[in-house]
């Protein structure tokens, strides 16, 4: 394995949402090569943007309770 690759195994039933993510890369870009990889860092970061907000708006709910705040 070269520095810097990484393999991934997925397990029997998540192959479907794999294929799936391969087959929208393949529309946006006609092409896997080169690609898929970008794509799916660029989904990585997404997911990560979405729990870090997720995460910052729960600890900010439960501080507004503790706090005695009501919505």
């Amino acid at each position: 394995m070269k520095t810097g690759e990484m393999h991934v195994r997925i397990s029997e039933s998540d192959m479907k949402v794999w294929e799936r993510f391969k087959r929208l890369v393949l529309e946006k870009y006609g092409k896997l090569h080169g690609v898929l990889g970008d794509e799916v860092i660029e989904a990585l970061k997404m997911y990560l943007e979405h729990e870090e907000a997720r995460r910052a708006h729960t600890q900010r709910k439960g501080r507004m309770v503790a706090k005695g705040v009501k919505r």
